[in-house]
């Protein structure tokens, strides 16, 4: 039961922080202008700060990579799931596999809800 209340509060973070990231325009514009910013620098950086797949990718590597150095609450899934008895290699791809495809299947499905309420 604690692994799958782990693992929600696990997608309901990064989909909440994508969401804002890829979407808000954010307290003082801050997301709006992060996002400029990282587009005049190079467009390939920018696409990575508008896009629901990109974004939690690179998201969910982060996170798992902060979760094996420092494993003392673990809280991706793979970390979770294989408690460290794998590859830490492999727990981050999973981790980042894992982060991109649900947040985008989130994105995807509300997406589809709120086109069908138009």
């Amino acid at each position: 039961m604690i692994v799958a209340i782990k693992i929600l509060c696990y997608i309901i973070f990064a989909y909440g922080l994508s969401n804002m990231v890829v979407y808000s325009r954010g307290p003082f514009g801050i997301f709006e202008w992060w996002r400029g910013f990282m587009h005049n620098i190079n467009d390939n950086l920018g696409e990575l700060f508008t896009c629901m797949i990109c974004f939690p990718t690179w998201l969910g590597i982060g996170i798992s990579i902060l979760d094996i150095f420092f494993s003392s609450f673990t809280i991706t899934p793979f970390n979770v799931l294989l408690d460290n008895n794998a590859p830490y290699w492999l727990i981050v791809i999973l981790d980042a596999c894992f982060t991109s495809g649900i947040v985008w299947l989130i994105d995807v499905l509300e997406t589809a809800l709120q086109s069908k309420e138009d």
